[in-house]
């Protein structure tokens, strides 16, 4: 499976680091692990920006690996994506997102709707703001 960009993260059960290395290594450190009793919650977090991730780790090692493959951190194109999001270039976002899965694409068409709006020309007035 190609991992796509090598998201780096670490698992922790309770306060306790339980995994640490490559999304896959996490999640197929975390399926060996589930088979014993877990001492606390057991959250996974992206090392770069310390938000928890929400992974599927039903199934076999084998399905782990693929349920990956679909994960929104692995898509092809995704750091340009973001990065196209966060320059506010609708045209790049587009091009990057178009091959994705088309449930994830338009989900997150949708949610960056606001970020891609063209602003509006200076001195025009804001359709969000009534007058007076």
């Amino acid at each position: 499976m190609d991992e796509g960009p090598q998201l780096r993260c670490t698992a922790f059960e309770g306060h306790r680091r339980i995994a640490a290395g490559s999304l896959l290594e996490v999640a197929l450190a975390l399926k060996e692990l589930a088979d014993r009793p877990a001492g606390g919650p057991v959250l996974v977090f992206d090392d770069a920006t310390g938000k928890v991730l929400d992974l599927d780790l039903r199934g076999a090692p084998d399905d782990v690996r693929t349920g990956l493959a679909d994960h929104p951190v692995v898509v092809a194109g995704f750091e340009e994506a973001i990065r196209a999001l966060f320059a506010g270039d609708r045209e790049r976002f587009t091009a990057q997102t178009r091959a994705w899965p088309a449930d994830l694409r338009d989900h997150s068409t949708r949610l960056a709707a606001d970020a891609l709006r063209a602003p509006a020309p200076v001195g025009a007035p804001d359709p969000d703001r009534t007058a007076p």
